[in-house]
């Protein structure tokens, strides 16, 4: 006899970070923030960045979205995606 798999829906998971996100939502008053840290010149961080902000946006995150910094030294404190000119990194 074959076991049959388990039906699972592929979104099930984004839709409990989505419930999760708008728990703390309701709990804090405002939607949990990330704080893009763009590094380096607009062309070189724009595309990443507005890719981080919609994927993060969907789940239900507020996004700081300043203009840019020239270094690394400078930004926002807590949790941070930074968006520079090799790659993501992502700090807490």
């Amino acid at each position: 006899m074959i076991t049959p798999l388990p039906q699972v829906r592929a979104a099930q998971p984004f839709e409990a970070l989505q419930a999760d996100v708008a728990a703390i939502a309701e709990t804090t008053g405002e939607p949990p923030q990330i704080f893009l840290a763009n590094i380096g010149p607009l062309r070189q961080h724009k595309a990443r960045a507005d890719f981080a902000q919609g994927f993060f946006e969907v789940g239900g995150f507020e996004i700081v979205y300043p203009p840019g910094f020239r270094d690394g030294r400078t930004g926002g404190g807590g949790a941070v995606f930074r968006c520079g000119g090799s790659g993501y990194l992502l700090h807490r």
